[in-house]
């Protein structure tokens, strides 16, 4: 292995620079999107943040039951609320 890693790294670069240049534009590219002005929303709500354990247990515990009546799984892909998915 040469000891000459920064001549190795700047020919690399100059090859993928040199490569950059002759090849076509990507027909799929984005440009990237500009400042975005999102709307203000009320999205805490006390009476869930307030919860014990015990009642959010309570709570899955009614829709996992359901969804085994149902012959169906239930999933919380982000711990907000349940999915039931048919089996």
């Amino acid at each position: 292995m040469s000891g000459d890693v920064g001549g190795n790294l700047e020919r690399a670069v100059r090859d993928c620079e040199a490569l950059a240049k002759i090849s076509p534009e990507n027909p799929e590219y984005m440009a990237e999107l500009g400042s975005q002005k999102y709307a203000q929303i009320g999205g805490y709500y006390a009476s869930t943040g307030e919860l014990t354990t015990e009642a959010r247990a309570s709570a899955a515990s009614l829709g996992i039951k359901a969804a085994d009546e149902a012959k169906a799984i239930a999933a919380t892909p982000t711990g907000d609320f349940m999915l039931v998915y048919p089996l």
